[in-house]
């Protein structure tokens, strides 16, 4: 998903040093553990590839909303492995309950990460930067 969503805004890095250092990764790999893509990052990521905020202020932001792990299961290999453990029915008021939780945190979230963003405006490298320049420091 945040391949397709950024899609436009990292066409410009595409070739590029910076992007072929991060792109060759997952190469040989059967499965990737990242971070979890959620509202909150998105917005952060947005502000980010829009040039508003620095790669410091970016990765702070990032760590401070403690997104939790993802799992991504790349090859038919890797999805042999899985293996469901369980389910959990949710009634509609557990779901509403959810939901509520989901979006105060999604507001805490993004408050943080503004107040990060302030903090860290003058530091770092911004994103058109970091293209021109070719790497990531």
């Amino acid at each position: 998903m945040l391949v397709a969503y950024n899609r436009g805004k990292l066409d410009v890095a595409k070739g590029t040093p910076v992007y072929m250092k991060y792109a060759s990764m997952s190469n040989g790999c059967d499965i990737l553990i990242g971070c979890i893509a959620n509202d909150r990052m998105f917005v952060v990521l947005d502000r980010f590839f829009n040039g508003e905020i620095t790669d410091k202020a970016l990765i702070h932001s990032l760590s401070a909303l403690n997104l939790g792990r993802q799992y991504v299961a790349l090859t038919e290999r890797a999805c042999r492995q899985i293996t469901i453990t369980g389910e959990t029915l949710l009634s509609d008021d557990d779901r509403d309950k959810w939901k509520q939780l989901s979006t105060e945190n999604r507001s805490r979230g993004i408050a943080l990460a503004d107040d990060i963003c302030r903090r860290y405006r003058r530091e770092g490298q911004f994103f058109d930067e970091i293209v021109k320049a070719g790497d990531l420091t």
